[in-house]
């Protein structure tokens, strides 16, 4: 299994594009919310950062892979471990991981929504972003998945 479109978009949407250095949780950040290591760095086009957020996923995808290598979740879970292991890191969504191999999937929801912290202040964007990846993790079919993409993540009109 591979991230979906679904979970390159949560990223993107919750990451926003910033294409020259920032700080992100007291770390210098650039694009789609990638560490930058090389401070030289003044500027990225959006070519550049769309190819940074997808190696930073597959990176995501390198840790979090072999442990749900034996469990059963569908595309649209392993879409939602992926943007929150982007975002909190491998080591912080342990938890979250082993409850997913492990089928505890209100235990899921529940570790996810304690990560809406940053520097001791709640986050208004990681509140949303953890609604986001919930929804998504807890959609039950691929209809609703779209339309949780859709109405959630995406902030699109659910008219036709």
């Amino acid at each position: 299994m591979s991230a979906s479109d679904a979970a390159l978009k949560i990223i993107r949407n919750a990451e926003g594009l910033k294409l020259t250095p920032y700080k992100d949780a007291g770390l210098l950040a650039i694009g789609y919310g990638h560490r930058l290591k090389n401070k030289k760095i003044k500027k990225i086009t959006p070519a550049h950062a769309e190819n940074l957020l997808k190696s930073d996923v597959g990176e995501v995808e390198k840790r979090i892979r072999p442990l749900l290598s034996k469990s059963r979740i569908r595309q649209h879970q392993y879409d939602a471990l992926v943007s929150f292991t982007y975002n909190v890191g491998p080591d912080k969504a342990k938890n979250v991981i082993k409850y997913a191999s492990e089928g505890k999937h209100d235990k899921v929801k529940s570790e996810m929504n304690r990560f809406v912290h940053s520097e001791g202040k709640k986050l208004g964007g990681l509140v949303n972003r953890r609604k986001s990846e919930t929804d998504l993790y807890t959609a039950p079919n691929k209809v609703l998945e779209k339309a949780v993409l859709r109405k959630k993540v995406l902030g699109a009109s659910t008219k036709s």
